[in-house]
């Protein structure tokens, strides 16, 4: 485990010092920095820390280092995180700060607000651990030598007496002798029941600035067991004494703690720390075994066994000679929660559930084979007949992304490089950086880069913007220090975990850097560029076979390349959808089983328990047709969609809405869901309002919920039913082989138009006589053009019975027979004239009389057509040259009337009559001139008059018809 301390600049806001700080190591102190100084300073000041003096031999004093850099509150100061990484052991000049390290002490000469601290955030310890080491000292003096009572008279040594032990809450060791051997001391605390197994060494306690340092002893106690930190011992010195009574002993426990000046107040003592992953168990005597469970597959672990008694633990042995036991890869377990489900939306896909084992075997997992197999069988744990084919996918996990690698060579053709550096740009999110001048040379890690006791040609990175480093850090250590790493992670394109880097050396000054982009994604571009951030222009220095110059063709001399694309995988356990690009069958059932891989290959399968189907809603209803039930209800009849969506239907919904749209609000609906009996399908919509348009559609459902509508055929349809008999049915005789019946709409058209009326005849009441044609029959008529009808060819006065009915969408209604029940035909009397008019004549005293032809028959019933105004010419009878409104005989006369008395009272002398034969028009004579005269017109024929017509309008309904005699004196 790394040591991680943190170092805390805090300030009141926007009152930054102009002050430095520095920072405190066994005695030596970094330069002077800056209140903001950079994570990358910090980190130079550092590791160029050496030990200075006459007999420092300028020994380094720290490993590599990470140092990051964040702030307090936005602008309240600035705290750095340092992470001790040396962890090599003692190899190189690293192995310098292994395990728990003593707290750099950070000074400053700040003015004003700011404050300097340094703390621990995270203990270091060492992989193997590390024993406790407490020092007891002795000191004091007086008469006598120092040795001299260890082996002869103990009053003979300056530090006298007697001495004990104790340890843990333990009772006191036996007493032993002011100067006792290490053997002794071992001893005495070896009895200590709560000691276990120490060694102790003695040296000579030769400390000048101590009162009577020189006299005594230091006793180092080693804790060998238990393992781990340690309480300090206890003392009772009480029988020690010199003859100036200053003897005492001391007692410096096992940490790290420091002065001012950083160096570590007991030299020799050091904390104890358990071995990472340091696990223990506590075994009966009698056991001669044990299996460790739990362990990290793959892990290497050391093994001791030592003994227990009253005293304590004893010695450990190594098991197998002190030689590590690795715990075995093995293949992942298998995965967990395992089912499949319907990927929703999709007809040939599933959806595969699992999550990880609940052991990865000791590597990670770093992909998961799906399989699927179609459920041939109903039990999947048959292996002949499951899985002997199956479809499988393979989903690569996001903690295994493939990372984007560049090179960086600097390889020529006959070329030796000898100097010079060279810059790179990374182009990424759209942003062009610049590196700072790179080494033509320069190591791959930042845990590569050397130190020097010459500041100025140190090989660790550093940064000199805006000149506040610039003493330490000018421009010629900027082109020659610094690695690859440290030089890219300085960009601020890169996230936190920056990038790894190796490299080649190819000979002769050539290198190829490989650069490992730890940050996800495949946005990476990496090119050479002449000019770098901090100005340097690239020079590469060497020769060409044997000639010594400076490489002309400048950056060109560097080339990058990418060798591998950056790939993020998506999840790899979870709800994946399988296969991913779909082809499964629809509505055929699959079985999913899982596997986990790992470096030693695949674990056991996990199956789900049940097989599952791609399905989807299904389509459309086929053949949804809708037709009429009733005066208040619809029926509605369809077929099955031809695509059920891989799953059994299992009902249908049926939509009405008066809105084509199914506006809200307008919606019902109605359900068919016993389908047993198979299609067709139907349904009865009730309760509905007769008249009233409803657009239906039908929506087939199954497991995944409801399909698309479809709309019915038609599209819309209003519940009706057959319309009431028609009104005022009446009957007369037209001619003597014709007669006519009117009738006007019913009274209920039963929810829908009445599109047409059928008129019926018979000589029987029944209307079921045995009579022919033309004595019994039908006819039917456009409801939108006809109001009456005459029948034809009737045989003179023979009794008829008629009878009309109407019919809408529904059908046919009820019949009604006409009034009188019954009619004959037979001549009569024409009906009256029409179109009359009356104007001035051209001569004084003139009058024009003018009119048409009977239109409507005797009985008032037009021949045909809406009404009497716009009745349809009467048939013309065979063998007759007139229309049957003359009532079946020729007219022979009109006969026309005048009077300047509107009601044509008889006692009126200003009046007069004519008949006119053939003409349709008479002009009166000798009338007074300038008076006002009505005039009337009737027809003649054999049957004798028709009423009078008195006035204008083509059915003799306009105003009274009247004129003026004409009068030319007249102004």
């Amino acid at each position: 485990t790394e040591e991680v301390q943190a170092i805390r600049l805090s300030w009141n806001p926007g009152d930054i010092p102009e002050e430095t700080w520095s920072l405190r190591w066994s005695g030596e102190q970094t330069n002077g920095l800056a209140a903001d100084a950079s994570a990358a300073n910090v980190r130079d000041a550092l590791m160029n820390l050496h030990a200075t003096g006459s007999n420092s031999n300028d020994t380094f004093l720290l490993g590599p280092l990470d140092v990051s850099r964040s702030t307090v509150n936005g602008d309240e100061g600035y705290v750095y995180s340092i992470t001790f990484k040396d962890d090599s052991g003692g190899t190189g000049y690293g192995g310098l700060n292994n395990g728990d390290v003593p707290i750099l002490v950070v000074e400053d000469v700040f003015l004003g607000s700011a404050v300097s601290t340094s703390y621990e955030v995270d203990s270091g310890v060492r992989a193997s651990g590390a024993n406790e080491v407490q020092v007891i000292s002795s000191y004091g003096t007086g008469e006598g030598s120092r040795g001299a009572g260890e082996d002869g008279n103990p009053d003979d040594a300056v530090i006298r007496g007697f001495w004990r032990i104790a340890f843990g809450g333990s009772a006191f060791s036996s007493y032993i002798n002011a100067e006792a051997n290490a053997s002794d001391v071992e001893a005495a605390l070896e009895s200590l029941g709560t000691v276990g197994d120490v060694n102790v060494t003695r040296e000579f306690y030769n400390d000048s600035y101590t009162e009577g340092g020189d006299n005594g002893y230091r006793w180092l106690v080693t804790f060998i067991t238990p393992v781990g930190d340690r309480q300090p011992v206890v003392l009772d010195t009480q029988y020690i004494w010199s003859t100036n009574g200053d003897a005492a002993f001391e007692v410096q426990d096992g940490d790290n703690e420091v002065t001012h000046l950083g160096v570590l107040t007991c030299d020799g003592c050091y904390p104890g720390e358990k071995p990472v992953g340091y696990g223990s168990a506590r075994l009966d005597p009698d056991t001669r075994s044990y299996l460790i469970e739990t362990l990290t597959p793959g892990t290497k672990y050391y093994t001791t066994v030592s003994a227990l008694n009253k005293h304590g633990q004893g010695e450990r042995k190594f098991v197998n000679g002190g030689e590590p036991i690795t715990a075995p890869v093995v293949a992942p377990g298998v995965p967990t929660d395992v089912s499949v489900e319907v990927n929703s939306g999709s007809s040939d896909s599933l959806v595969v559930n699992y999550n990880p084992p609940l052991t990865d075997g000791g590597a990670l997992v770093t992909h998961y084979r799906v399989e699927l197999d179609p459920a041939t069988t109903t039990d999947y744990r048959d292996p002949t007949t499951t899985f002997q084919s199956p479809i499988s996918e393979i989903f690569s996990c996001p903690t295994q992304p493939t990372y984007e690698v560049w090179t960086v060579s600097t390889s020529a053709s006959n070329a030796t490089y000898t100097g010079g550096h060279f810059a790179l740009q990374l182009t990424r999110g759209g942003s062009d950086l610049l590196t700072d001048a790179i080494p033509y040379d320069a190591p791959a890690l930042a845990s590569e880069e050397s130190p020097n006791t010459v500041r100025s040609k140190s090989g660790v990175y550093c940064e000199n913007n805006d000149d506040d480093n610039l003493a330490y850090c000018p421009s010629s250590r900027l082109t020659s220090s610094g690695s690859m790493q440290s030089k890219l992670q300085a960009l601020e394109s890169l996230g936190s975990d920056g990038v790894s880097v190796s490299r080649r050396n190819l000979g002769n000054g050539n290198y190829v850097w490989s650069v490992t982009f730890l940050d996800t994604g495949g946005d990476f571009e990496l090119a050479p560029v002449s000019v770098g951030e901090d100005g340097t222009t690239t020079a590469l220095t060497g020769y060409y076979t044997g000639t010594r110059k400076t490489l002309s063709d400048g950056y060109t001399a560097v080339e990058t390349a990418k060798v591998q694309a950056g790939l993020v995988h998506d999840a790899c356990h979870g709800s994946l959808v399988v296969p991913s690009v779909g082809g499964l069958v629809t509505g055929q059932y699959y079985y999913a089983r899982v596997f986990a891989y790992n470096q030693k290959g695949y674990g056991a399968a996990a199956t789900a328990l049940t097989p599952e189907k791609p399905m989807v809603i299904p389509g459309r209803p086929t053949g949804v047709a809708l037709e009429v039930y009733s005066a208040t209800a619809l029926k509605v009849v369809f077929h099955p969609p031809t695509d059920d969506g891989g799953d059994a239907v299992d009902s249908y919904l049926i939509e009405y809405s008066t809105s084509s749209i199914f506006e809200t609000g307008t919606v019902g609906n109605a359900s068919v869901v016993m389908l047993s009996a198979g299609a067709p399908y139907y349904r009865v919509i009730p309760n509905l309002e007769t008249g009233v348009d409803y657009w239906v559609r039908v929506l087939a459902h199954n497991s995944q919920g409801y399909g698309s509508p479809q709309a019915s055929s038609p599209a819309y349809d209003h519940p009706m039913t057959e319309p009431s008999p028609p009104m005022e049915v009446t009957l007369g005789s037209t001619s003597d082989t014709m007669l006519t019946v009117g009738f006007s709409y019913p009274l209920s058209d039963g929810g829908d138009n009445v599109t047409h009326f059928k008129i019926e005849w018979d000589t029987a009441p029944s209307f079921q006589s045995l009579s022919s044609h033309p004595d019994r029959g039908s006819a039917v008529v456009s409801a939108d053009t006809e109001r009456s009808y005459t029948i034809e060819y009737l045989t003179t006065y023979k009794a008829y019975y008629v009878r009309v009915s109407g019919r809408n969408g529904a059908g046919w209604g009820q019949p009604r027979v006409a009034q009188p029940v019954s009619a004959k035909p037979q001549l009569q009397v024409p009906g009256f004239p029409v179109s009359l008019s009356a104007s001035p004549g051209t001569h004084d005293g003139y009058l024009n009389v003018r009119f048409d032809s009977p239109r409507v028959p005797k009985h008032g019933i037009p021949c045909g057509g809406l009404s009497s105004s716009v009745a349809a010419q009467c048939p013309t009878p065979v063998g007759g040259s007139e229309d049957a409104a003359n009532g079946g005989s020729e007219i022979v006369a009109y006969k026309v009337e005048w009077s300047i008395d509107p009601d044509f009272a008889s006692s009126e002398y200003d009046a007069g009559s004519t008949e006119v034969d053939g003409y349709t028009a008479y002009t009166v004579r000798n009338l007074t001139i300038g008076n006002r005269y009505y005039v009337r017109v009737a027809a003649r024929n054999i049957m004798g008059y028709s009423s009078f017509c008195g006035s204008e309008g083509g059915a003799c309904d306009g105003d009274q018809a009247s004129a003026l005699s004409t009068n030319s004196t007249a102004v």
